[in-house]
């Protein structure tokens, strides 16, 4: 299904296979989709019949730049062939489609303004009451045994006391998250690093799926490849649908420990578990908890008191911690 609140059923298809085509253009070029989906659908239908020579007409009714006209203007018949193919290939094999501000795109997402992907690909019609807050868990890819074993006993907890579970499906901390989750029956997120075509979904996951106690989420052209500039971006994503976050044995400045940033920025609470390297400054900010107690345990009281106040908790506008 194509998820659109800015154009016609009939038109659906049409124009995600023009947005398919000038992400791949444009190597994914956000900025030039959001600029194209800002008109009406009479427009941008007739950006599409005439995108081959829409530098000679009279465009001076349409609200965009000559910059984005001029790259919507290299999208040729093959392109769109290509972009169609695409999108019954994606259809196919079960993935839906929501484009910015319709009803499964996470709302959380739009206060990001021109870091939010314009549209998204995504398995499984997850849903939480607002109440119910999504915890992140994310960490090093190489946990040790002990670490393993508080993931599986954290995110029992997470599940327990009402909350679901969010991470970014990389091997280790993330997918030790995922596959707990599921198999005590709760609820998780997973939000990729790369395209839908590049991303295996385990059997068990796709079961999960099915019983809407999972959702899988790219930002990405199904196509993309893992790369670590989407890496890092993707954990914004994932720090922003969360209330609370988790991190545990996070090694540098990137990755995880950016999870950790983003939520504390917004003044929400942060735990930590081993800390290392560069992220050993978490564990000298005064608003980063530890995870565990003296005695190696979870803390669950400071747990479960942070999920009771982050429930109904107003949020502040995001600004930077650390710069």
């Amino acid at each position: 299904m194509i998820y659109s609140s800015f154009s016609s059923e009939k038109n659906a298809s049409l124009i995600t296979s023009l947005c398919f085509s000038i992400l791949k253009k444009t190597k994914q070029s956000w900025k030039t989709v959001y600029s194209l989906l800002s008109l009406d659908e009479e427009k941008i239908l007739y950006i599409f019949n005439n995108r081959e020579n829409i530098m000679q007409l009279d465009c001076k009714s349409i609200p965009i730049s000559d910059a984005v006209l001029q790259k919507i203007s290299i999208i040729g018949q093959k392109d769109i062939e290509e972009a169609e193919q695409l999108l019954i290939k994606v259809q196919k094999e079960g993935w839906n489609i929501a484009f910015f501000n319709s009803e499964y795109y996470p709302k959380q997402w739009l206060n990001l303004q021109g870091q939010s992907p314009p549209l998204i690909f995504f398995k499984g019609m997850f849903r939480c009451h607002n109440n119910n807050p999504g915890i992140a868990v994310v960490g090093t890819t190489q946990p040790t045994i002990t670490c393993v074993e508080k993931v599986k006993e954290l995110v029992k907890f997470i599940i327990h006391a009402g909350a679901y579970h969010i991470s970014g499906g990389a091997i280790g901390v993330d997918r030790t998250g995922h596959d707990t989750a599921i198999f005590i029956e709760g609820s998780t997120q997973a939000i990729l690093p790369c395209g839908i075509f590049h991303y295996p979904i385990p059997y068990h996951w796709e079961r999960a799926i099915e019983r809407n106690k999972m959702q899988v989420i790219s930002p990405w052209l199904p196509s993309a490849r893992w790369e670590s500039q989407q890496a890092v971006r993707r954990n914004l994503f994932i720090a922003s649908l969360a209330k609370i976050g988790c991190i545990l044995q996070p090694t540098h400045k990137g990755g995880s420990f950016r999870v950790a940033q983003e939520i504390l920025s917004r003044h929400l609470p942060v735990f930590v578990y081993e800390p290392q390297y560069y992220a050993k400054i978490l564990k000298h900010l005064p608003q980063v908890l530890p995870l565990v107690n003296d005695e190696g345990q979870l803390n669950y009281t400071m747990l479960e008191q942070a999920i009771k106040k982050v429930k109904d908790i107003k949020e502040e506008p995001t600004k930077d911690l650390f710069n």
